[in-house]
């Protein structure tokens, strides 16, 4: 099955690990963080990790948890889901070496094509580099739109054009009028007079996987209460 040995693949190494040598767990863990944000720049622009001051965070795909830590530094509540229990024991340990207090975050395994979470209720979604690497990516994003609150923030990264135009034609999870959008590289940039994503420019910042699969960015700010099928349904 697809699903498993993507899962195995990232239980035998998480995404970043490679980067980190010393024997020391904390100067492992900041040798991964110093990697990964040296080699996407980008990342910290487009996360935006102070707009999730007084917010609830979920991170889809938390991996080594170098993103995680930055918005358990700044939400109410952090929860981070991954595939792997892997990904969860050694976001948990950089979490304690950073004095994280246990009462500010959540982690679980879990499916990004079926979320344990109730319809409505994080006020920022947020997957950096994970859901292309699900089988159905088009599920996974009506998920994230899913359990979104009114008025909340979706950020996805690494999604190829084709999924983005399929996913976003579902009518449960096409913005409201009145949502602000952009597909992009950075997190600022956005369209105005043209349909809310369809036209924009691809990331100049990220490899093309083939010339009609580039990776794009989605970044949401939606308007009003994003209304899903019910779970089963989509």
């Amino acid at each position: 099955m697809l699903k498993e040995e993507v899962r195995n693949h990232w239980e035998k190494e998480t995404c970043g690990t490679r980067y980190g040598s010393a024997e020391n767990r904390r100067l492992y863990f900041d040798e991964m963080s110093a990697a990964r944000y040296t080699l996407e720049p980008y990342i910290q622009a487009f996360a935006d990790f102070p707009a999730g001051t007084g917010r609830s965070v979920l991170e889809i795909g938390v991996g080594a948890g170098a993103d995680f830590l930055n918005w358990c530094i700044h939400a109410e509540h952090a929860t981070g889901v991954d595939l792997t229990q892997a990904a969860i024991d050694l976001t948990r340990e950089r979490l304690i070496l950073n004095s994280v207090p246990p009462s500010g975050y959540s982690l679980l395994v879990a499916d990004a094509e079926d979320l344990p979470f109730d319809d409505g209720v994080f006020d920022v979604v947020y997957s950096w580099g994970a859901l292309h690497h699900t089988p159905d990516t088009e599920r996974s994003v009506a998920e994230a739109f899913r359990v979104l609150r009114p008025g909340g923030t979706i950020k996805v990264d690494g999604l190829s054009r084709a999924v983005l135009d399929r996913s976003l034609s579902i009518p449960q999870i096409r913005p409201s009028p009145g949502a602000s959008s952009c597909v992009t590289q950075r997190a600022d940039w956005s369209a105005s007079g043209k349909p809310w994503y369809q036209g924009l420019p691809t990331s100049r910042d990220r490899r093309a996987i083939t010339p009609s699969r580039l990776l794009w960015h989605l970044s949401v700010h939606t308007a009003r209460a994003q209304r899903s099928a019910p779970r089963g349904a989509q």
